[in-house]
């Protein structure tokens, strides 16, 4: 893997962790990954990346990280869980 196609995965990995896409990498961010095609190319030549639809998958994504919904059930936990704890803390004073 050339190092320019290191550097597109890397800045793949992170934007889809940050936007929650559960690993699908779209066509229209491609720019913002300063990726080009031939990048592109060598990550799906070396099982990284999956063509999907119109954009394109990172391989296991999900089976390293959180999906989307898992996400979101842990922030509504811990949401839940501060709100219960600042109740009983006013019911404290």
């Amino acid at each position: 893997l050339s190092d320019a196609a290191l550097r597109v995965h890397i800045y793949a990995l992170c934007y889809a962790a940050r936007n929650e896409t559960d690993g699908y990498i779209g066509p229209a961010v491609l720019p913002s990954l300063r990726a080009r095609r031939h990048q592109i190319e060598e990550l799906v030549a070396a099982n990284l990346w999956e063509k999907n639809g119109k954009g394109w998958g990172i391989h296991d994504f999900l089976a390293y990280n959180p999906s989307k919904d898992e996400q979101q059930q842990l922030r509504q936990k811990r949401s839940a869980a501060g709100t219960k704890g600042a109740q009983e803390r006013w019911q404290r004073i």
